[in-house]
């Protein structure tokens, strides 16, 4: 059961952290032209 909770935990860590590498890499390939808070709509 512990081990469930966790497997869990450990692939919703890995979910943010690719989901934060996505968003840097794509800052890198596109800087954002009105700032970091800039979301993909304004393009």
């Amino acid at each position: 059961m512990e081990n469930t909770v966790l497997a869990a935990a450990y692939l919703k860590e890995l979910e943010v952290e690719l989901l934060l590498l996505n968003s840097v890499s794509k800052g890198f390939l596109r800087p954002p032209i009105y700032g970091p808070s800039a979301d993909d709509s304004t393009f």
